[in-house]
């Protein structure tokens, strides 16, 4: 059963969410760029930095999101007034973010939430009750079961936001992120929590093992889609953005700023009009070096000091246009 993540931390189970681990904290978010318009995103987070997070006075038990909004403001921001814009999110729990999505993103009239929760004990009651008070209740679809089970009858490519804030172990969270990628349009954001739970109660403690967490879950699905996406912010949360694929055939290409490199045949290409780049043997020696240096749960890539010192590394990089 895929149980919702807010609703475990309700019971105790995961008490310890706004805790610090592995050098992230949830307490004291940094600034992070944001992906859309700049201007607009920091003009939205400054009306919002100090202000009160609601405008209706709505009944909570737990607060694991008011740290949040800040990064939020910023990255989601320029989305704030689209006309049909779609949000998703798994794991509403009493509706913290969900209330916050719609009354400061989802303003305009033909914006729209669906939440997916399996509401353990009066969890849904509460939740209604808050949606009631917000007024946008008709803005809302909520849809009670496990999210395995309802993200497969949703449409393909019909969210513009999706948050996954249910279950912590990894195997959910992953099959969650799986199927609620091909429900996310391109150019979407998909929001992650918890990405730095350690799985424990106290901080002192070390982390239970990787199939017990979130992050382990997050970084291996960075790594299998890392050609389609952009990492916008990684700490406690972790945004992602999505764009399509941007090689003409997906097996056995890695694409590069505006080129794909084609590994069965070691060729470097350029997208737009298909013609073959030349490289010598080190510069194919070099640049597939470079395009495995990603490591885990990385969309950037990290080339070693050796590589580095190559006498061929910097005119190649200069070649592909690529930013270090």
């Amino acid at each position: 059963m895929n149980l919702g993540g807010k609703a475990l931390r309700a019971i105790g189970v995961v008490a310890a969410a706004a805790t610090i681990w592995g050098g992230v904290s949830c307490k004291n978010p940094q600034p992070i760029p944001s992906a859309g318009s700049a201007g607009a995103a920091g003009a939205f987070a400054a009306a919002m930095d100090g202000g009160a997070v609601y405008q209706k006075a709505y009944t909570f038990s737990e607060d694991w999101f008011s740290d949040r909004v800040p990064m939020w403001s910023q990255v989601l921001g320029p989305l704030r007034g689209r006309a049909d814009l779609q949000y998703l999110e798994i794991g509403v729990f009493e509706g913290r973010s969900a209330l916050w999505m719609l009354e400061n993103i989802l303003t305009h009239p033909s914006a729209h939430l669906t939440g997916i929760d399996i509401f353990l004990g009066n969890t849904k009651a509460i939740y209604l009750s808050n949606l009631e008070k917000s007024g946008l209740a008709g803005k809302a679809t909520t849809i009670q079961g496990s999210s395995q089970v309802e993200l497969r009858k949703l449409p393909l490519s019909s969210f513009d936001v999706i948050y996954i804030d249910g279950s912590h172990t990894a195997d959910d969270v992953l099959a969650d992120a799986v199927l609620a990628w091909g429900l996310l349009r391109d150019g979407g954001y998909m929001l992650f929590d918890d990405y730095a739970w350690s799985g424990r109660l106290h901080v002192h403690e070390p982390p239970t093992p990787d199939e017990l967490r979130p992050g382990p879950a997050i970084d291996a699905f960075i790594t299998a889609y890392r050609n389609y996406l952009d990492v916008v912010h990684r700490e406690w949360q972790v945004v992602l953005r999505k764009h399509g694929g941007l090689c003409s055939f997906k097996e056995g290409c890695t694409p590069i700023t505006e080129f794909e490199y084609r590994w069965w045949t070691g060729e470097l290409v350029r997208r737009s009009d298909r013609t073959k780049v030349p490289l010598s043997d080190n510069e194919r020696a070099i640049l597939e070096r470079l395009l495995r240096s990603r490591g885990f749960g990385k969309s950037q890539y990290e080339p070693d000091a050796q590589l580095r010192a190559d006498p061929d590394f910097a005119p190649l990089v200069q070649k592909i246009g690529l930013k270090l």
